[in-house]
């Protein structure tokens, strides 16, 4: 379940950055090896429900659906256009199983970090070789923001 709503907040905060959205694209992985394309810009709204990931667009028609069994991970790629040249070229992606969040892709010795709403640090972990871990068994129902260098989200556990 975690699962669910680790994609959905993770969706939530692309969109929140319009411009960002309009070259991004959404890459759903499946357990397979195969990937699934879609433009951010198609995509207003993640669903999560009777085991299935739906995009939606702003009309709430389905964009995509897939199995939420056949997913790896649902990765978020885009270039960004400012005053700072980004030096990481891979995209950061964050997944959980319900039992253990992971970040990989990070910089090495960079801090995996997980807030409650409140603020208060809830569990932290060290990026080794590009990978960083946390159990999330130990996190208590609630909302929380997950930072992995200078991104961040929003999860809720249940």
């Amino acid at each position: 379940m975690i699962k669910g709503y680790f994609f959905a907040a993770l969706l939530f905060c692309a969109v929140s950055t319009p411009s960002l959205a309009q070259e991004s694209k959404v890459n759903v992985l499946y357990l397979d090896g195969s990937a699934h394309e879609v433009q951010m810009s198609q995509v207003a709204k993640l669903t999560v429900a009777d085991g299935n990931v739906k995009f939606l667009s702003k009309s709430g028609e389905a964009v995509a659906t897939h199995e939420l069994e056949k997913v790896d991970k649902i990765q978020l790629t885009g270039s960004a256009t400012g005053l700072v040249q980004l030096t990481k070229q891979s995209p950061i992606t964050l997944r959980s199983n319900g039992y253990v969040i992971t970040a990989e892709g990070m910089t090495d010795g960079k801090l995996l970090e997980v807030y409650t709403a409140n603020g208060t640090l809830a569990a932290k972990a060290v990026a080794h070789d590009g990978k960083a871990t946390i159990d999330a068994t130990q996190l208590a129902a609630g909302v929380y923001v997950v930072k992995a260098e200078n991104q961040s989200l929003k999860m809720v556990k249940r």
